[in-house]
């Protein structure tokens, strides 16, 4: 009787140690909590530095991990939208990630200054010289145009996705109509503009080139 009781008090022993055993080796499967710095998406402009804010990681077992968190990515100086990805991995392997967007814009008051202008309509292809105007508060709007071309024109425009310009209004010249400009730099900074706007008492389609002095 005794024997039994001993075997049966082993048997309990080795059974609530197994239990004991699978417990503690249980996998802990909850992933760090990843946090951005600032917002998800960010904005700058071109020839400008991007300061990244960063992120913060904490895990429920392994404490602070922010200085673990590896970084994919790298904003330019170019238009353009950029990805930064941040991830991290705990002790146990698991794993969290987050990415932000950066726009790179032009900025308005990159555009300010004199312009040589190129015209073109049925009537011609005409040379004058153009202005644009930044606003220092807004950074997406400007005014540009030139009041001594053959016929006078005025917009005022705000920069849209980066480096397309879209018109706010025609000051002088208009009414214009199916307006389209877009900004490139293959050099100094362009205008490729297109539009329909009255000349001679004609609604006529007009392209520009305008070309940074």
């Amino acid at each position: 009787m005794k024997n039994k009781f001993t075997i049966t008090a082993i048997t309990l022993i080795i059974f609530a140690t197994s239990l004991f055993m699978i417990s503690g080796c249980k996998k802990e499967n909850t992933p760090p909590v990843l946090t951005l710095n600032g917002d998800a998406n960010m904005a700058t402009y071109k020839g400008e530095t991007f300061t990244d804010p960063g992120a913060t990681a904490n895990d429920n077992e392994d404490g602070n991990l922010t200085l673990q968190i590896h970084v994919e990515g790298s904003v330019g100086t170019e238009t353009g939208i950029y990805i930064l990805t941040y991830s991290i991995t705990d002790k146990e392997g698991n794993y969290a990630s987050v990415q932000r967007y950066v726009s790179v814009a032009y900025k308005s008051t990159s555009l300010a200054g004199t312009y040589n202008v190129t015209e073109t309509s049925p009537f011609g292809t005409v040379n004058y010289v153009g202005t644009v105007t930044a606003d220092s508060v807004d950074f997406a709007h400007f005014v540009f145009g030139s009041l001594s071309a053959p016929d006078p024109i005025v917009i005022d425009a705000q920069i849209q996705n980066r480096d397309n310009i879209e018109m706010l209004s025609d000051v002088q010249g208009g009414p214009i109509m199916q307006f389209q400009g877009s900004i490139t730099q293959p050099t100094n900074i362009t205008f490729s503009l297109s539009y329909l706007r009255p000349i001679n008492s004609t609604t006529t389609n007009c392209t520009a080139t305008w070309v940074k002095q």
